[in-house]
């Protein structure tokens, strides 16, 4: 089980998306910051990789789109934290179609979608009780992040099913934002 308590250990965080980019860099930073991060990958290569650059990175794996990689990951990050519970959650998994809307097909366009929209959804929704947890336990209030993009107030050519995926983000955080105060789960 992952310690919650103690100096040198400040909560336990989920980066979904850690593979690569922003996502690696933050759960990179937030581990040299004294959290431990459950980072969320799809490739066994590239946990074996993270777990050698830092004892406070636990790969999981997590690929967002498939209703049992979330559902495994929740039950070992479950056993994981134990009662302890999460700090928190970053759903930073994502990618980008990038062409124009005539050209973008429906299979891309769902797949967009489900990166980054539904797979953000399902991976919250699993972890939600893990986030209550975590706040009743360690009286601070367990945070979601929902990294977004500029583009979600504003949509370029040739980035439209993107920012259609962005858009979506920012309405479902600015709902759940609302549906949890008061529970103890900040946004």
């Amino acid at each position: 089980m992952v310690s919650n308590s103690g100096s040198s250990d400040r909560g336990v965080i989920v980066v979904t998306g850690a593979s690569s980019g922003l996502g690696r860099a933050t759960a990179l930073h937030l581990a040299e910051k004294g959290f431990t991060v459950i980072a969320g990958v799809r490739s066994a290569t590239v946990a074996t990789e993270l777990q050698h650059l830092s004892d406070r990175l636990i790969p999981v794996q997590l690929d967002v789109t498939s209703d049992d990689d979330v559902a495994a990951a929740r039950d070992t990050i479950a056993e994981a934290v134990g009662p302890g519970g999460l700090l928190g959650l970053v759903n930073n998994a994502g990618i980008c179609v990038s062409a124009p809307l005539e050209c973008v097909s429906a299979a891309d366009l769902r797949n967009q979608l489900n990166v980054n929209v539904i797979g953000a959804m399902a991976v919250t929704s699993a972890l939600l009780p893990l986030l209550r947890a975590g706040t009743k336990r360690n009286g601070v209030a367990g945070r979601i992040v929902n990294v977004s993009s500029g583009i979600g107030k504003i949509a370029p050519p040739f980035l439209g099913a993107y920012a259609a995926t962005q858009f979506a983000k920012e309405g479902l955080s600015d709902s759940l934002r609302r549906e949890l105060a008061g529970t103890g789960v900040d946004w």
